[in-house]
């Protein structure tokens, strides 16, 4: 009968009960923005994970997650030292030093003793460690010609309350989102750097999120839900904007928080990595050196405003792009339409404004009870390339009743009359 049941039943996935959603969920939930991610890659996988929380048999290896977990570990130690690397004396056999010496101490840790369990593992430690001395360096010489600076490494929101025991010290709000029947979702994660910046009463936040692959931020994915993380770090950089600047060196007392104006100035991943590098001469250090901080650069969306993104990069001239950020300007001081990944301040007020709207969506969703077994397909990209529940749910093309949720690229000005549309039809 099993071997026969696909030829005479579909394979659909049943909704479950707005109870049963209630009894699996809680009336009141806490969600990272990776969760809701997840749920609009594909509300099966969703369902799967955090109602059912079938998880896959652990094996002894290190998997990626685990070592981008590393490197986030060690660049927040390295960083969050009061006598740290951001001075000028500091050179590039201090990054590599300091590397050693904190990822060394890390997989001391048994989530990472794998690390030395080999000849092989070893091996793979002194490659970890060269990418995070690499990445120092190029943190370190981006540091120096920008007058950004953080104000938050690894900073947690929405955590109070958790069962976890975590030291709710120093966490901050997370994002609450009101969802029908009076229920309410909180959005928590942790945000791993906000840098400010001051130009009088105006105070400029931007976030950025370390990355181990390569990575930009792509609108038609926001809009489709599948990319919701760096904006959701921005609104709650924003709404938790005096919290985080009170602490920093952007004000000198409490009095200036009364004054201040604060502004998003941009958010952007940054790729943990160490680059290898094509050049005509490879005896030249300082052009060696110069190519490889460009392969740094930040990718995301700044502030259309050039005053900014001089402040981002001091080093950025008329008819020059940037190394460090992804702006480039004309020889009259304007932005330049090729290289440049800017956001007016309607635009940019407008996204943050919209990504609620888009947790609200799927909270909904969750508890109407979606189970969908309904991947999407962007292009190459597809939410089954690495999903670990494909043997569960049996997604196939050929069968009728399964199909991708296709999503188109939207045009750059198409896309933003759509935000516009989504935010002002749930105001």
């Amino acid at each position: 009968m099993r071997v026969t049941k696909p030829l005479v039943k579909p394979n659909v996935a049943e909704p479950i009960s707005e109870q049963m959603a209630v009894d699996l969920y809680g009336e009141h939930f806490q969600a990272s923005v990776s969760r809701i991610e997840n749920f609009y890659s594909c509300p099966y996988s969703h369902f799967i994970s955090y109602g059912l929380k079938l998880k896959e048999r652990q094996e002894f290896k290190l998997e990626t997650f685990a070592m981008g977990d590393l490197f986030h570990d060690a660049i927040r130690r390295i960083l969050s030292e009061k006598d740290g690397l951001m001075s000028k004396d500091s050179t590039f056999q201090d990054c590599m030093n300091k590397a050693a010496d904190t990822v060394n101490a890390i997989i001391k840790n048994f989530s990472y003793q794998i690390l030395q369990s080999s000849a092989r593992y070893d091996y793979i430690k002194k490659k970890l460690i060269k990418i995070v001395g690499r990445t120092l360096y190029a943190l370190l010489q981006q540091h120096h010609i920008t007058q950004f600076k953080p104000i938050a490494h690894e900073k947690s929101f929405g955590m109070k309350g958790l069962k976890s025991g975590t030291d709710e010290e120093g966490h901050i709000e997370g994002l609450k989102v009101k969802l029908k029947n009076n229920r309410e979702m909180t959005i928590r994660g942790q945000i791993d750097r906000i840098d400010g910046y001051r130009d009088g009463s105006d105070v400029y936040l931007r976030v950025i999120d370390y990355k181990s692959s390569k990575r930009d931020l792509n609108l038609t994915e926001v809009y489709n839900g599948i990319s919701l993380q760096l904006l959701t770090y921005l609104e709650v950089a924003s709404q938790n904007a005096i919290e985080l600047v009170k602490d920093s060196e952007l004000v000198t007392n409490l009095q200036e928080l009364e004054s201040i104006i604060v502004k998003s100035a941009g958010m952007f991943y940054f790729h943990v990595h160490n680059p290898l590098l094509t050049v005509a001469d490879y005896s030249d250090v300082s052009l060696l050196e110069e190519e490889r901080l460009k392969q740094y650069k930040l990718k995301g969306y700044a502030l259309e405003d050039v005053d900014v993104a001089l402040a981002m990069d001091e080093t950025l001239e008329p008819s020059t792009t940037s190394k460090i950020v992804p702006v480039g300007l004309t020889k009259d001081s304007k932005f330049s339409g090729r290289s440049s990944s800017v956001l007016d301040e309607e635009k940019m007020f407008t996204l943050k404004r919209f990504v609620p709207k888009k947790l609200q969506q799927a909270g909904d969703k969750i508890y109407e009870g979606c189970t969908d077994i309904n991947p999407y397909r962007l292009g190459n990209k597809k939410a089954c390339t690495y999903c670990e529940y494909k043997a569960i749910c049996q997604f196939d093309t050929a069968e009728p009743t399964n199909s991708y949720n296709e999503i188109k690229a939207i045009d750059k000005k198409e896309i933003h009359e759509k935000f516009k549309q989504v935010v002002n039809d749930h105001e």
